[in-house]
């Protein structure tokens, strides 16, 4: 692979391929386990010089496209870039590849943003590579690597050029749709490597899906692909509806100049793609771009040096001179970096405890949605209302109320003072009544107040205690 050692990630772990490719030596493959990740990190230990690339194949990747309005050049790069800011909150490993709108008269163009959304099935293998310093030229995604075999399938109907292919893999059966020689949804899911009518079926539940989520526009002549080797082709046809095209495997590894899989295996013809082409859309991976990008500048350094140093000494000992200052460069920046840390660490530390035991603050806190709903007499006094709408003759002159905020049932308290046409002891006793029906309260006089059968009008105090709050 150009001198690049293949990489190739699954669920199930990662693949070593050795290159050239042969039959002779297979694949070292690492589990994803601790002992797995210590034997890959030993490997690279053994082998310090190499190039890697890494081609990630896992079902955990969630494609959107979102549109992007006709603006600029600078206002389209500033709308990206908060968009891809946005999505690196959720995760770090993501691609983005523009689209053309598939109507003419559509108002703006897309783009596509894939991610990873599990980053510890990745994050542990590029741990690795990064603590043995290897060199990783890219990291790509499966459905990516596999759009230059587009132009060897049939051509798809239709102006959209709307088609659906269905490949098998280590990983399992990934079914991708495209539009033209652009990615726009892909889908892997584990699958036996013969079981052809799981297969279909899985075909024909992706193309419901594009429908029901309107991924594509309605109407869109669909091509339905399914990638298999020529024996498997009868079985796959009674299965399949009749609009299902089988593309030979075989066939399709001779039109890329690449020998013939043994079995179902899509693979062997992504790791070439991934050899013999260089624009194929790369994850963003933090730090790496810039690892890969001194790394290169670092050795285009040094055969600059190597070349004007056989031509003259001076131009080799200015070259020297520059090395040695981004070293010390880099060294100052190690250390101010500590020093940072080092300061946060102190500042941390220097926080003060809470002034309460967290138990306290938590059980406060649980306590005020009950005193909030204790301090609203609202439904107490609707229910007063509408006593006093049964007895008109009975006039309110003064209305109280209060709660305990350290009872536990925070219910309220109400103190009525009433005025009565006369000294009545059952039009007294009725009202009375009626509260307790209308509240659920418990109502006892105010202070002893008795009526004086003697006074024209009297006044009556009343009060009124709630066990829970009245709702």
């Amino acid at each position: 692979m150009a001198g690049r050692t293949l990489l190739h990630l699954t669920r199930d772990g990662l693949a070593w391929h050795p290159q050239p490719p042969s039959d002779a030596t297979p694949p070292q493959r690492f589990s994803p386990t601790h002992d797995g990740l210590a034997r890959f990190a030993e490997h690279l230990a053994q082998h310090p010089t190499l190039r890697f690339t890494l081609l990630v194949d896992v079902p955990d990747e969630f494609f959107t496209v979102e549109p992007l309005p006709k603006l600029s050049a600078g206002d389209r790069r500033a709308l990206l870039a908060r968009r891809r800011e946005r999505l690196a909150h959720e995760t770090p490993y993501f691609t983005e590849a523009p689209l053309p709108a598939l109507a003419g008269d559509a108002p703006a163009d897309d783009c596509l943003f894939a991610s990873l959304v599990r980053p510890d099935q990745l994050k542990p293998w590029l741990d690795a590579l990064r603590h043995a310093n290897a060199a990783l030229t890219g990291i790509h995604s499966a459905p990516f690597a596999a759009l230059p075999l587009l132009r060897h399938l049939p051509p798809p109907p239709g102006p959209a050029q709307a088609r659906l292919v269905a490949s098998l893999g280590p990983a399992g059966l990934r079914v991708s749709c495209y539009t033209g020689p652009h990615l726009r949804f892909s889908r892997l899911t584990p699958a036996e490597p013969h079981a052809w009518h799981t297969h279909v079926q899985e075909l024909l539940r992706t193309r419901q899906h594009l429908a029901s989520q309107r991924l594509l526009p309605r109407e869109t002549p669909l091509q339905l692909l399914f990638i298999a080797p020529q024996a498997a082709h009868g079985a796959i046809r009674q299965l399949a509806p009749p609009d299902l095209d089988c593309v030979d495997l075989a066939a399709l590894a001779r039109a890329c100049g690449a020998p013939e899989p043994p079995d179902a295996d899509l693979t062997p013809l992504l790791h070439r793609t991934l050899a013999r082409h260089r624009r194929i859309p790369s994850i963003h991976t933090p730090g790496l771009q810039r690892q890969h990008t001194l790394r290169r500048a670092g050795t285009a350094l040094i055969l600059g040096a190597a070349l004007f140093a056989s031509a003259a000494g001076v131009v080799a000992y200015g070259t020297l001179d520059a090395t040695q200052t981004t070293r010390q460069d880099i060294d100052r920046l190690r250390q101010h970096i500590a020093n940072a840390e080092r300061a946060i660490a102190q500042a941390q530390a220097a926080i003060p405890p809470t002034p309460m035991p967290p138990e306290r603050i938590h059980a406060a806190h649980q306590r005020l949605p009950q005193l909030l709903a204790g301090s609203q007499p609202t439904a107490a006094l609707h229910a007063i209302s509408r006593a006093l709408t049964r007895f008109p003759q009975v006039s309110l002159t003064r209305l109280d109320w209060s709660f305990d905020p350290h009872d536990t049932h925070t219910a309220p308290r109400l103190d009525l003072r009433l005025d009565l046409p006369d000294a009545s002891p059952d039009l007294a006793d009725a009202f009375t009544q009626a509260l307790r029906e209308q509240t659920r309260a418990t109502v006892s006089p105010i202070d002893g107040d008795t009526l004086d059968t003697d006074a024209p009008r009297q006044r009556l105090g009343l009060r009124l205690t709630f066990d829970t709050p009245p709702r």
